[in-house]
């Protein structure tokens, strides 16, 4: 337990390649992060069950390639925990704590097109496959009202998200992004030159709050 967090670490085991299971399996590492309670009284076998099936909120992490903050460093958990959830801070395959990916992991899956191969399964759609047999493992004895999942997605996190509304629509209750959002009808270098102006705009007002720092930017 961190101050007032209750925070559990958890291992699953998942297909390497989901379109073939007897291929092998990796490992999930993810942190259950909940408030720690102390009741008055200690409740029954079947109460406690019941008080600990609140509704899952995942998140998802930026990258792709990194693994996912501990839950006391990041600001989003608080606020998340006192909306009455419980969270999941997941290591996505191939990051962190779960099985990795490295340069000499791919060595060991022969030439480089064995490599690619290899690569592929560490996208997003395994990514959510993983999150979907996680979901499934979690809410298991769970009332059909909480059997959904709550996300949110900050940059890959968020096009993960996408990937999951295409494929398991089903398994969500509501999903929220940040920075994750595909360009629809432009394409992605449309969308960048769109941004240039706001970024403009925002270094001349940088510059003026701060123009000690102009020409350190300048030399850099």
């Amino acid at each position: 337990m961190l101050g007032k967090l209750k925070v559990s670490e958890l291992l699953f085991e998942v297909p390497k390649d989901y379109s073939n299971p007897s291929s092998g399996t990796l490992q999930i590492f993810a942190r259950a992060v909940a408030r720690y309670e102390k009741p008055a009284a200690i409740p029954l076998n079947e109460e406690k069950r019941k008080s600990a099936q609140k509704p899952w909120f995942v998140y998802l992490q930026g990258g792709p390639g990194h693994s996912c903050a501990s839950p006391q460093n990041m600001s989003i958990t608080d606020t998340v925990l006192d909306k009455g959830y419980q969270m999941l801070y997941l290591d996505q395959r191939g990051t962190g704590l779960s099985t990795p990916v490295s340069a000499a992991t791919l060595a060991l899956q022969g030439d480089v097109f064995k490599q690619a191969d290899y690569l592929k399964l560490f996208r997003a759609d395994s990514i959510v496959k993983d999150c979907e047999a996680i979901r499934r493992t979690l809410t298991d004895g769970y009332p059909n009202e909480l059997k959904k999942w709550s996300l949110f997605g900050q940059s890959f996190g968020g096009f993960c998200i996408l990937t999951y509304l295409s494929k398991f629509p089903q398994g969500l209750r509501e999903c929220f992004m940040s920075g994750g959002m595909a360009p629809i009808r432009r394409s992605a270098d449309e969308v960048y030159k769109s941004t240039y102006q706001k970024v403009i705009e925002r270094n001349k007002a940088y510059y003026a709050k701060y123009p000690e720092d102009v020409d350190t930017v300048h030399s850099e």
